[in-house]
């Protein structure tokens, strides 16, 4: 039983999550709320509105962070996988006689 790490995917994959990060930074959920704040003043819908915006851009802010550290793990992983299969290359040819 064994596996196989293509670490293409695995850069791929991190490549693909920091552009949605990206995305997602230019996505502005608050200004719909900040538009019912300024359509209702002296409701008790406003000040909700103006609640759910901040949330809302909070929880963006907060997956922001989490995708990216996610495409950090992802290149990391990428890169130790490529070490590691550079030291078995090493050591299976230092056995058969091949040195490095």
């Amino acid at each position: 039983m064994g596996y196989e790490v293509v670490t293409r995917e695995l850069e791929s994959a991190a490549k693909a999550a920091r552009s949605a990060a990206e995305q997602a930074r230019s996505v502005r959920l608050q200004a719909a709320t900040d538009k019912i704040t300024q359509a209702m003043p002296g409701s008790t819908s406003a000040p909700a509105a103006g609640r759910t915006g901040n949330s809302w851009r909070g929880t963006l802010d907060t997956w922001n962070r989490d995708t990216e550290h996610y495409a950090d793990s992802l290149d990391k992983s990428a890169s130790d996988y490529a070490a590691q299969e550079g030291d078995a290359a090493d050591e299976l040819k230092a056995s058969q006689g091949g040195g490095s």
